[in-house]
């Protein structure tokens, strides 16, 4: 959990994605890259990971289309960047 809610504006789509994503895996946030591959979390993690994300973010992302058409973290990211833009 970040300490300070307001840092949270102050960091990446990379940097909340690999904080939220180490609160729902469990996973220390240094080992999930920017190479990391979507496919390393489970079946489980993932629709989690995805409900966060579009929680966090007010987007409405589908987590089958984002682990077909998405490899790694660093593309989430993108992803998420390019949705939030579109509002």
């Amino acid at each position: 959990m970040l300490s300070n809610p307001a840092t949270t504006e102050t960091l990446t789509t990379f940097q909340q994605l690999q904080q939220l994503i180490s609160e729902v895996t469990g996973n220390d946030p240094e080992t999930i890259t920017h190479n990391t591959y979507l496919e390393e979390f489970s079946l489980a993690e993932f629709p989690r990971i995805i409900m966060r994300i579009n929680r966090q973010f007010e987007i409405n992302l589908n987590p089958k289309r984002v682990i077909d058409e998405y490899e790694t973290v660093e593309e989430l990211a993108t992803l998420v960047d390019e949705e939030t833009e579109l509002g």
